[in-house]
């Protein structure tokens, strides 16, 4: 069996997209990971997913005629769509960003272990931190837990006031560049 040239595109094509995902998932973490209200916003942004993906299979089901064809156009349209449409919306969020001035008073900080891709650890130690979860106060009295790279809080005491660089993206949502 010998591969057509419209072939050979296609599956060029499909590593050429499954490289584009491959660096916006890792490009995309740490500005996912960073936001505030982040169950929130990842549960509208899983939804908004959902809707592109139920939108894209009912377009794409008249293509089709055997039922089980159908159906996996559904469940793949719809598991793609809620992957890639926050990944998307993550992304595009930074295009216009303006920074924040708002004050915070510290609370708690929490480390954050995670997958750690940097070499064994010796044995009977601890591995380093890959994050750390502030929990700071707004001057309005409203608390929030945000995840940051490094340290910020090292040396402060609850209710210090904390400097920390905010932005506000495209979409309105809010987060804490990577440092």
């Amino acid at each position: 069996m010998k591969l057509k040239s419209a072939d050979i595109r296609k599956i060029l094509t499909s590593l050429l997209a499954l490289v584009l995902f491959v660096i916006l998932l890792v490009g995309e973490l740490s500005y996912i990971m960073n936001i505030f209200n982040f169950y929130t916003v990842l549960i509208i942004v899983v939804l908004v997913g959902l809707l592109v993906g139920l939108g894209l299979a009912f377009y794409l089901k008249r293509y089709t005629e055997e039922l089980i064809t159908q159906f996996q156009i559904f469940v793949s349209m719809i598991v793609l769509s809620v992957v890639i449409v926050p990944l998307l919306i993550s992304f595009s969020n930074r295009f216009y960003t303006q920074p924040l001035d708002e004050k915070f008073i510290f609370v708690d900080s929490e480390e954050v272990y995670g997958l750690i891709a940097k070499g064994s650890v010796p044995k009977g130690e601890a591995p380093p931190p890959t994050g750390y979860m502030i929990t700071l106060e707004r001057p309005n009295g409203k608390r929030e837990t945000v995840r940051v790279d490094r340290n910020i809080a090292e040396g402060l005491k609850a209710g210090d006031s904390l400097e920390l660089v905010v932005c506000r993206g495209l979409y309105g949502i809010v987060f804490v560049p990577p440092q």
